[in-house]
């Protein structure tokens, strides 16, 4: 879990770091925490680096609901828990979707069973998001909306319903194959993987996604395709 903490007062931080190292030691959660004392630098962080925020409230020059507001312009999903000593300005993080708050001094135990909910939170989101590099920074591609990921020259291309991003990591077709393998994605060809919700049809080499588009599809993954796309067909009838 990548959390960012948002402090002016460094004590309040040293004490909320100690806390996520004892949360990471008893629950095996494994926590990376980067500190910022204002908002003005955490903003020049992509939001999109971050699972969860834990943002302070009173901070001057920039305050919390004014970073929450400049996070929620580009990111609607990252899980913000405001940090306060007020619960009045805590209700007004509902603005902008806050999942909790809590206040000052933290109580372990209280802050532990909100810790708790963010990791369920994270898990279930995993199966539904995938976090690619592409030259201007991270993306989280929503798997519903990925129709198929296709290899070139070591170079993945996500294709989406609204748009195609390219990404050169570390991270080859084989290996998204298996990450998502609990999902409804099949190899159609040793260049492509597909999203089967978006299979209409196919013939004996071809894939087809709709009257515009269609993929190959070869000797040796054939079968194993054809049986994939045959169990979701039938599973999604039910």
């Amino acid at each position: 879990m990548r959390i960012a903490l948002i402090e002016d007062t460094y004590s309040c931080a040293v004490e909320i770091q100690e806390q996520l190292k004892r949360f990471s030691q008893e629950t095996g959660a494994e926590i990376i925490c980067e500190y910022f004392s204002g908002g003005a630098a955490f903003l020049t962080h992509p939001v999109s680096d971050w699972d969860l925020i834990l943002l302070d409230i009173e901070m001057p020059e920039m305050n919390g609901l004014e970073v929450a507001h400049k996070i929620r312009e580009t990111d609607s999903d990252v899980l913000i828990i405001f940090i306060t000593q007020m619960t009045q300005y805590a209700i007004e993080g509902y603005s902008v979707q806050a999942f909790d708050y809590i206040l000052k001094p933290v109580n372990y135990y209280s802050f532990s069973m909100k810790l708790q909910q963010i990791v369920s939170i994270l898990q279930s989101r995993e199966a539904q998001f995938l976090v690619i590099s592409s030259p201007n920074g991270k993306i989280r591609l929503n798997l519903n909306d990925l129709r198929y990921v296709e290899v070139f020259d070591h170079t993945l291309t996500y294709h989406t319903t609204s748009d195609t991003f390219s990404s050169t990591s570390f991270r080859s077709l084989g290996k998204l194959e298996k990450e998502l393998h609990s999902t409804h994605f099949a190899r159609c060809h040793s260049g492509y993987l597909v999203n089967l919700a978006f299979v209409s049809g196919y013939e004996k080499s071809e894939v087809f996604l709709d009257e515009h588009t269609s993929l190959p599809l070869s000797r040796t993954y054939s079968k194993s395709f054809l049986d994939q796309l045959l169990a979701y067909w039938r599973n999604t009838a039910i």
